[in-house]
């Protein structure tokens, strides 16, 4: 989140703050910027606000159809988002929606998927639905869905192609495909 902040203040000049969440129970944290005009600019290029189990988006069509900017999106999101199973050699990200809008994660994961494999020829299995639903504060009920890039090949090639900001993540990646 400190890596975040540094980067929304040197693009934008603002700072914001580290807040705990409250929509679950995993003692996350977010990190806010209050700022209105910042705000209505982002979600007119496709960035969705609010709380994202509660709401549909997808991959903005700039960022899909562009190789350099769908490699920073698909690197940051994986940053953010992303496991890497050192027993199953595979890396997988969630997405995690209302049960009423799980239609709306396949939809924006099968983007990962197309954009994977049109980009870098990266190939990943399709996204599938967890069994575990979640019942959250706020009273929604969700449940998450995942993709998985697996086999050796793939993972070489998203090391090679997109890999992590992180030196962490980026040496767990490497340590895997060795």
């Amino acid at each position: 989140m400190n890596r975040f902040g540094n980067t929304v203040f040197s693009v934008f000049g603002l700072k914001g703050t580290i807040r705990p969440g409250t929509t679950n129970k995993y003692n996350t944290k977010n990190y806010g910027v209050n700022c209105r005009p910042l705000a209505k600019t982002l979600f007119l290029i496709g960035v969705p606000y609010g709380n994202k189990v509660l709401k549909k988006y997808l991959i903005p069509n700039w960022i899909l159809n562009d190789k350099d900017c769908f490699r920073f999106f698909i690197r940051r999101y994986f940053d953010c988002e992303r496991s890497i199973d050192l027993k199953k050699k595979s890396l997988s990200v969630e997405v995690h929606k209302s049960t009423e809008l799980i239609e709306n994660s396949f939809v924006f994961l099968n983007q990962f998927k197309q954009g994977l494999l049109k980009h870098f020829d990266i190939k990943t299995i399709n996204p599938f639905k967890l069994s575990l639903k979640v019942k959250r504060k706020s009273g929604a009920t969700v449940q998450a869905t995942r993709i998985k890039i697996t086999r050796r090949e793939n993972m070489e090639k998203f090391c090679a192609e997109i890999g992590f900001n992180s030196k962490l993540k980026m040496e767990k990646l490497k340590s895997t495909i060795s």
